[in-house]
Formats: structure tokens, C-alpha cells, sequence
């Protein structure tokens, strides 16, 4: 579970990297969406193996479980 603190801080993220490229936040949210899709779908076994082992509550992880374990890993 994220915590209201990281979730407020991924949505300051979020919005930052939006407006430092120009673009709407949905727009980031979708393009982090794709490299999710992409990397949880992809044929190589490794990746799929690292993917999995991300912390999540459906199937895919969301954008903000993503961001979360990586900030989780930088730590």
C-alpha cells in the first residue's frame, strides 16, 4: 500500500514532468502506462521475472506502484 505522503509527492512528479515537456499529466500517466504494458507483456523471461516482482494490488501495476518501487529501490 502507498502511503497519502508518496502518493502527494508521485502526483508533484507527475505534474512537473508534464509541464517541463509541455504536456497534459494523462499524457505522462499514458506513456509510463505503455512501458508498463510493454515490459510486463514482453516475450523476454528476465524482464517479465523483474516485473513481477513489483509489489501491486491488480494484475499490472499501476503507474504509482511503479514509481513507488523505484523510489523504494533508490533508497
Amino acid at each position: 500500500m502507498i502511503s497519502r505522503r508518496a502518493r502527494k509527492s508521485i502526483q508533484k512528479s507527475l505534474e512537473m514532468t508534464a509541464q517541463n515537456n509541455g504536456v497534459s499529466v494523462e499524457e505522462v500517466r499514458h506513456e509510463i502506462e505503455l512501458v508498463i504494458d510493454t515490459c510486463v507483456n514482453s516475450p523476454n523471461a528476465i524482464i517479465r521475472a523483474r516485473w513481477a516482482a513489483i509489489p501491486r494490488s491488480g494484475e499490472v501495476p499501476t503507474v504509482e506502484e511503479v514509481m513507488a518501487y523505484g523510489v523504494s529501490r533508490l533508497l
